[in-house]
């Protein structure tokens, strides 16, 4: 299991986690598999809705 696909099925099953997750991604990335992130690095939590969903297009280096 990759980690956007634990972070994701975690949150839909813990609605702590979740909130946690939506507030601080980088805490939660850290204390889920015991590392730290860049300095330099964001990481966002969307939630989609029914109305809204995103579509994430990977980072490709020009």
């Amino acid at each position: 299991m990759d980690v956007k696909t634990h972070l994701i099925d975690k949150a839909l099953h813990d609605s702590d986690f979740k909130r946690e997750l939506i507030g601080n991604p980088k805490a939660i990335i850290a204390k889920e598999f015991c590392t730290q992130l860049p300095p330099g690095i964001e990481v966002r939590v969307l939630e989609e809705t029914a109305k809204v969903i995103y579509i994430v297009l990977p980072y490709r280096e020009k």
